[in-house]
């Protein structure tokens, strides 16, 4: 799997991020795309407290 700012690449995976194998190896994508999305938001500083 590739990470870089924004983008998250999942090789061999199919439009559902279902990869051949274990179903504990589809989890491992899902959960590093959950990370990825974290990262993100923390990047950008979402959510924005109210004023």
């Amino acid at each position: 799997m590739l990470t870089l700012p924004w983008v998250v690449e999942a090789l061999g995976r199919a439009t559902g991020m279902y990869v051949p194998g274990p179903l504990t190896d589809s989890i491992a994508v899902l959960s590093r795309v959950v990370v990825a999305v974290e990262e993100f938001l923390d990047g950008i500083a979402w959510p924005v407290a109210p004023t």
